[in-house]
Formats: C-alpha cells, sequence, structure tokens
C-alpha cells in the first residue's frame, strides 16, 4: 500500500474494522529531518499498523518496525547500521472542542486539507527508537 493522507472518516473505519496496513518504508519516505541523525541515507523497514476502536471517541494505532536504517556516526561521521525494532501506541481522541481532534499533538497529525498525515505517525514512532546522537559501538 501506497502512504498516503487518510481522511479522518477513513482512520475511524479502517479502526472500527479493526484493520491492518502491512507497509514497507525506504530511505524516500523519510521527509523530515532530525538534528543530530538526519535523514537515512538507506532505510528498509517493515511496518505493520493496527487500527482499534476503543470507544466512540478514541482510537488506538499500534505501530510495529522492524529494520535497519544506515545512519551517520555522530562521532566519526562514518555511515553505520542502526536496527530497528519498535513497537509504539498511539491513541488518536476525535473530539469537538477544538476542531477534528483534541489530543496529543493531534494537530501536527493532519493537514491543511484535514486529512490525516499517517506517514507522520509513522516516522515520529521509528525516529523516536533512534537515539538522539547515534554512535559506532566502538567510537
Amino acid at each position: 500500500m501506497k502512504i498516503k493522507k487518510i481522511s479522518i472518516d477513513e482512520f475511524n473505519r479502517l479502526a472500527s474494522e479493526r484493520q491492518t496496513l502491512n507497509l514497507i518504508l525506504k530511505e524516500n519516505n523519510f521527509t523530515r529531518f532530525y538534528k543530530g541523525h538526519g535523514l537515512p541515507q538507506k532505510a528498509n523497514c517493515n511496518v505493520v499498523a493496527v487500527f482499534n476502536l476503543i470507544d466512540a471517541r478514541n482510537i488506538q494505532l499500534t505501530i510495529n518496525a522492524e529494520g535497519s536504517l544506515m545512519l551517520n556516526c555522530t562521532r566519526c561521521g562514518e555511515l553505520m547500521e542502526y536496527k530497528i525494532k519498535e513497537e509504539a501506541v498511539e491513541i488518536v481522541s476525535l473530539g469537538r472542542n477544538q476542531g477534528a481532534f483534541s489530543s496529543l499533538c493531534v494537530q501536527d497529525l493532519t493537514a491543511d486539507d484535514g486529512k490525516i498525515e499517517l506517514l507522520n505517525l509513522i516516522e515520529d514512532s521509528i525516529y523516536l527508537s533512534i537515539p538522539m546522537y547515534p554512535t559506532h559501538d566502538n567510537c
């Protein structure tokens, strides 16, 4: 499946049907620069995203990512392989008070067109598993 923006209704449908998305992320899927490790030179991550409707206002999104990224070591500057094995659970609350969503950084998930940036959620869960300044074991 191509990673795309999804509407709030589609996000809700995926959760109510307990859908699972299987994705493979390559280096061109990583679009945002993070201080310390920057964009990966190469990437191969298998991602499973499981949507689950908790109740009428809350959706649980479980993101499992496994694979590797080629990053620059922050000490020597050489490329290094960083293995990823991460599980992240996000709770998305559907709200009425502050627009379509009201929860932890949920406004960041929606673009100007009101669609959810699914890639941003997945990308964040992977980036949060990487040390701020990755280094080789012997550096």
